[in-house]
Formats: structure tokens, C-alpha cells, sequence
């Protein structure tokens, strides 16, 4: 119940004393509109304490004798229940009701863009796109988001190649201005009669460690060194960084890169004296084994061709496939499908083996039915010895030299293959490249001096006649040979940045004298004085450092408490920015060959530019996406406004241009020229 009051009655004389009579009224309690019932239509009376103010109508309903009784008797009258339908009828259309500029904009510009960017993430089309948004308005017709959305093809790129990349683009360049280094990595790629290239960034963030980024895509018919040096200048200065910031040049190992002469490196090398190799060891790892493999092929023991040569029996022969499964199931073998080697990629060669070696027994059994008459030459060199016949070689121990070769080559791939994943890791740094490689050449030393070539091997070896075991021994022992000669002959083992580097992995305090010999190959523009204050403090704060952190992790936990320390930060910029490897610029292509697929040629290079800024720059979930731009007013904005719209574009670049030949008509050519350049920076600004 409410409050009470109270008051007297006067009374007449009579023979009896007289009797002072209280009456005791309900005041308006506010709890009753923290009710469920109330809360939405009652309100307390200004000035009148007897009584609350029904909002839905002008009307007052007295609580002064029935307290909250009153309040309960007219929720259930007809005229309460009719405004209250009213009203809730009103706030369901006013949920349709959106104006420009209020929040409910910027949630339908979260929705749209978190819709494109969904569908650039996982390749769908934009015509996918809009018919999905379609179809959610028509699923959730009750929701103002769904049914407010409009994001149909034209809407979608433009949001895309307009608003999402510029974005993303000026973020990395922003990252990129404070951060003292950064590498470049380039490469390039046919599609069609496009000349398309990379520009890739590698750079160390103080607060989340090494990072990645796309810069700028581009195509360009000439493929000279200096046309490749003067498009990296170009992006580089239109992104307001400054070439002096190159602390890498990274690419495969072609000449036109890293020649000697009037390559990119020495062109780059003229205009930053302390840039460095960045060239890619997984190619030169992959070109040791293809360049061993040569001795074998001479020898006409081609493992390569051979893996080549039996995917091509049964790559495009249904035929062929079911009489292979029929062997597979006479000799007990699951059928798995022979694997396809491509001889520019680096990984692809030891599971093509693997599969082979899988399904030896159903093979052999194959190849055999068919006799020598039918059997590809070098695939019968395999399968049967010289001078047996198909009778006796499908026993177990008839075993071959090819065959020996086929698991020699399984066996020490293994090691090839290790390295190779281990520096195409993003987490791979210069840091480690001095230990895979080491350990590679140590492998291959050890191997040939012990004569190990493996188990299986050795086994199979074992069978073969003491002839063959000669002819193996010798061909395995150059194999080896040639792989050390030409590892040592292209891998600088004691180039100075690279061995000297490993002070800063932190798995101990760093002692000065690595630091200084550090600092002193790689010629940087240091204060020494202050470099020896960071020095200190780093070994003071040394044991708060997580230990079970990545080094570069290990550094971005330092340097995000010890903001000041910043010639150390330089030093190690410098040092976590140079690549290992090209796989990063590598996975780009792959990215564009999902994006500008068959299904989806008409795509401008533009447009796939955009949307693999968008895929490999924003690094997010659709989720995170999502929470990511609703903290960004600038970003929705930009997605709201028209000016996204290429035609709107051109239209201004129309009036700009118009606007400056009347500038020019006037009187001042001068003056006409500064005010066209500056009507085309604004357009290109403009998202």
C-alpha cells in the first residue's frame, strides 16, 4: 500500500467528551512503476500526491481510497486494453521508421558491410550476396535491420573496392609510418594476358609482434628490373612511407631479382645502402633436391618423372581407375587416389611418393598385367628387373634399382620437406633460418658419410644384386654430394646479419658484445649511448618475460611496458622484418586464384586488388568483423555516403575538371594546373 495521512472530524458538544475520529488516504507509491503490469503506463501526478497520471491518455486516476486496487480495476477496463493495443501497434511500425543519421543507420551499415565482407572472405559472388540479403528480409520481415538492408551487386563492390580496401590499405600504411623498418616482397603471376605482382610488407608491430600485410596489387606488362624498381619507389611514396624504411627486398631467386647486375636488389641497394637479401630459402631448398636430382636422372633413375609418368596413366582413364581398385582388392590394399606432383611446387613431391608407395603392391600388380609391350619404359624399370620376366617379378623379393631410388627419395624428402615448412610458416623468422638450414646440410653430410639411406631402403637395398648395390652406392653418394655443393654454393653460411642474429631470441640475457657486433652489420644509423640504456633495462625486466613466448612475442611483451627504449626497437625492427621466404606473396596468388575464378572472370583487376586487401589485411572472423566495425563511426560513415560510388566519382572528377578549365580560361595557366592537381587528389582520396 501507499503512504497514509491523517485527519480530524469536529464535532458538537454533547453530555460525552468528545472523540477525535482519524481517516487515514493512500498516497502514490513509485515502486508500482517499477512493476510489470505499471510500468509502462503509470506515472506519478505533479502536485497531487492522491493520484497517478495515466500516460497513454490525458486522464488521472485517483489512488487516494483504493491505493493500488484502483490502478488494477483500470488495467482491466476496455478503454486501458484499447490504448494499450494502440500503442503497441505504433511502436511495431515505429520500428520500420528509421531517419537518417540516428544509430538504427549505422546498425544497417554494420549488417550490410559485415554481409560483404562474409561473402569476400569465403569467394562467393556478389549476385550471391544480394540474393542472400534478399531472401533474409523476406525470413526476418519482422526485423528493421533485415528488411532495411540494400545491398545489391553495384552496392557491394563499391563497398568493397571503395570503403573496406582503402581501408584497410591506409591502416597498414598508418602501421607502416610508425614502425622504424619493413621488408618488401614481391613476385609475379600470369592470368589470361595480365601481368599481375604483389606488393607485400613484412614488419615488426611493437605490441603484436611480426606482421603481414598487402599493400598494393598490381599489373604491369613490362617485367624488367627497372620497371619492378620503379613501381615499388612509386606505391611506396603514394603511401607516405619512405624508401629508407626498406630494410629487405624479398622474391625468388630469378635473376631479374638478384642478379648480379641491373637486378632490383642492386637498384634498391643504390638507394638504401642497408637493405638486404631477403631471397627465399624454401626455393633454394627446393632447387637443392631438384639440381641432386639431376644425377639420378642422368643415370636414367628420374624419380620425379616417375611419380609423374604413373599419375599420368590414370589421371584421365575411368578404365584404368577401376582396374587399379580390382588389383587393390586382390592384393588387400585400400584404393587411394595417386596424387598429382607439380614440379614448381615445393611440398608436392613427398605425398605424391607416399600415396605411391601406398598402394605399391596393387601397382606393381598393374603395371605388370599389362607386360613390357604396354608399360611405359621407365615406370617397367620399376617394376621388373633386367632379364626377368612379369612371372617372377611379382614377388616380394624382387626388387629393382628404381624401386631402391622410389624410397631413398621417400626417405630423405622427409628432411627437405621439414625445412621447407618450417621457413614457409608465418611464425618462421631470420632468426631461424641459420639453424634449418645448418641442420639440413649436417643432415645430408651425415647421411652420405654413414651411407644411411634409410630403413626401407636398406631392406630393399639388401636384395639387390652386387652389381646393383655398386651402381646404387655411387649414384646415392653423388646425390649427396651434389645437394651440399649446391646448398653451400647459394646459402651464405656466414653471412653476418644472418649468424649474428640469434642474440635477440631471448632465451637467456643478452650479452653487449652480441648486440654491438649486431649493430655493427647491419650499419644502421644508431645512438650507441642510448642503445646501452635499452640494453640495461632489457636485462633487468628479463626474467618478467613470458618464457614460453615466440621470440618475436617475446620482444612486442618488452617493448609494450618499455616504450622508451627505442634504438633497441630499431635494431630489432630491423632484424624481424627481413623475410625468410616468398610463401607469403605466394599465398596471395592462391588467394586471387579463388577470388578470380572461372565462375567469376569478369572481375576487373581493381576489383580483385580489393578483395585481397580485404581478405589478408583485415585478418578477422565475420564475428570479430562485425565487433570490430561497430567501434568505427568513421568506416560506417564512409559506407553511407554516395561518394563510394564510382560514377559519383567521375562525376566529380567531371565538374573538378570543368571548374579548372574556367580557372584556366580566366587568366592563370599556372593557377589552372595546381587546381586540377588538386581536384584529382581529392577524388582519389575520396572512398
Amino acid at each position: 500500500m501507499g503512504g497514509e495521512t491523517d485527519e480530524e472530524d469536529n464535532t458538537t458538544k454533547s453530555d460525552e467528551p468528545p472523540v477525535s475520529k482519524k481517516k487515514r488516504f493512500t498516497t502514490y507509491n513509485s515502486d508500482w512503476a517499477k512493476g510489470e503490469n505499471f510500468s509502462e503506463w503509470v506515472r506519478p501526478t505533479q502536485g497531487d500526491p492522491f493520484s497517478a497520471t495515466y500516460v497513454l491518455c490525458p486522464a488521472k486516476i485517483s489512488v487516494k481510497y483504493e491505493g493500488k486496487t484502483a490502478l488494477e480495476n483500470h488495467a482491466k477496463t476496455k478503454k486501458h486494453q484499447s490504448f494499450a493495443l494502440s500503442k503497441r501497434k505504433n511502436l511495431a511500425i515505429a520500428t520500420f521508421m528509421t531517419k537518417k543519421g540516428l544509430p538504427a543507420d549505422d546498425r544497417i551499415a554494420v549488417a550490410e558491410l559485415s554481409s560483404v565482407y562474409h561473402g569476400v572472405l569465403h569467394g562467393h559472388s556478389y549476385l550471391s550476396t544480394d540474393c542472400g540479403n534478399k531472401l533474409s528480409a523476406k525470413i526476418f520481415h519482422d526485423s528493421s535491420i533485415a528488411t532495411k538492408m540494400s545491398c545489391g551487386r553495384t552496392k557491394s563492390e563499391a563497398l568493397v573496392q571503395n570503403v573496406l580496401a582503402p581501408y584497410s590499405q591506409e591502416h597498414l600504411a598508418t602501421e607502416l609510418k610508425h614502425t622504424p623498418y619493413f621488408s618488401v616482397c614481391s613476385d609475379a603471376s600470369n592470368s589470361g594476358s595480365a601481368k599481375l605482382y604483389p606488393y607485400t610488407v613484412q614488419y615488426f608491430h611493437e605490441d603484436e609482434g611480426v606482421k603481414y600485410g598487402l599493400l598494393e596489387f598490381y599489373e604491369d606488362p613490362h617485367e624488367t628490373s627497372r620497371a619492378i624498381y620503379e613501381q615499388i619507389l612509386d606505391i611506396t611514396e603514394t603511401n607516405g612511407l619512405c624508401a629508407s624504411q626498406i630494410s629487405a627486398y624479398g622474391a625468388d631467386n630469378a635473376s631479374v631479382n638478384f642478379g648480379k647486375h641491373n637486378s632490383v636488389y642492386q637498384k634498391l641497394k643504390e638507394a638504401s645502402p642497408h637493405i638486404v637479401k631477403g631471397n627465399c630459402k624454401c626455393h633454394l631448398i627446393h632447387n637443392t633436391l631438384k639440381n641432386a636430382n639431376r644425377i639420378l636422372s642422368a643415370a636414367g633413375y628420374d624419380v620425379e618423372s616417375i611419380v609423374l609418368k604413373i599419375y599420368s596413366e590414370f589421371s584421365c582413364s575411368a578404365k584404368k581407375v577401376e582396374s587399379l581398385k580390382e588389383f587393390c582388392e586382390f592384393t588387400s590394399v585400400q584404393y587411394k587416389e595417386i596424387l598429382r606432383h607439380v614440379p614448381t611446387r615445393w611440398l608436392s613431391l613427398l605425398p605424391a611418393i607416399q600415396r605411391i608407395l601406398e598402394c605399391w603392391p596393387a601397382l606393381k600388380s598393374y603395371f605388370l598385367s599389362l607386360g613390357k609391350k604396354d608399360c611405359p619404359d621407365i615406370i617397367w624399370k620399376v617394376v621388373c628387373r633386367s632379364g626377368a620376366d612379369a612371372a617372377n617379378s611379382n614377388d616380394e623379393d624382387d626388387v629393382t634399382v628404381s624401386g631402391c631410388f622410389l624410397l631413398l627419395m621417400h626417405n630423405v624428402m622427409q628432411e627437405f620437406d621439414s625445412a621447407i615448412r618450417k621457413l614457409e610458416n608465418e611464425s618462421a623468422t631470420l632468426l631461424d633460418v641459420h639453424g634449418v638450414i645448418s641442420r639440413l646440410r649436417s643432415q645430408l653430410i651425415s647421411r652420405r658419410a654413414d651411407r644411411f639411406y634409410g630403413s626401407k631402403t636398406k631392406q630393399a637395398f639388401r636384395k639387390l644384386s652386387a652389381r646393383d648395390q655398386m651402381e646404387f652406392a655411387t649414384l646415392v653418394d653423388s646425390f649427396f654430394e651434389k645437394a651440399v655443393q649446391y646448398l653451400e654454393a647459394n646459402c651464405d653460411f656466414d653471412d653476418p646479419v644472418m649468424s649474428n642474429a640469434s642474440c635477440l631470441r631471448r632465451s637467456r640475457p643478452m650479452e653487449w658484445d652480441a648486440l654491438e657486433r649486431l649493430v655493427d652489420k647491419l650499419a644502421l644509423s644508431i645512438d650507441e649511448d642510448k642503445l646501452y640504456q635499452d640494453y640495461t633495462v632489457l636485462n633487468d625486466v628479463f626474467e618478467s618475460i613470458p618464457e614460453e613466448l615466440a621470440p618475436d612475442k617475446k620482444w612486442a611483451f618488452f617493448f609494450k611496458k618499455e616504450k622508451a627504449a627505442t634504438e633497441l626497437l630499431k635494431v630489432v625492427s630491423f632484424v624481424f622484418s627481413v623475410p625468410v621466404s616468398n610463401a607469403y606473396a605466394e599465398r596471395v596468388f592462391s588467394h586471387m586464384e579463388d577470388v578470380w575464378s572461372d565462375k567469376r572472370n569478369r572481375m576487373s583487376v581493381g576489383l580483385v586488388k580489393a578483395e585481397l586487401q580485404v581478405r589478408l589485411n583485415f585478418k578477422l572472423s565475420c564475428l570479430e568483423f562485425k565487433a570490430f566495425i561497430e567501434g568505427q563511426p568513421g568506416l560506417l560513415q564512409a559506407a553511407k555516403r554516395d561518394e563510394k560510388y564510382t560514377w559519383k566519382k567521375r562525376k566529380e572528377s567531371r565538374v573538378s575538371a570543368s571548374t579548372s578549365g574556367r580557372a584556366s580560361t580566366s587568366g592563370s595557366a599556372s593557377m589552372s594546373g595546381r587546381a586540377s592537381t588538386s581536384g584529382r587528389a581529392s577524388t582519389s582520396g575520396q572512398i
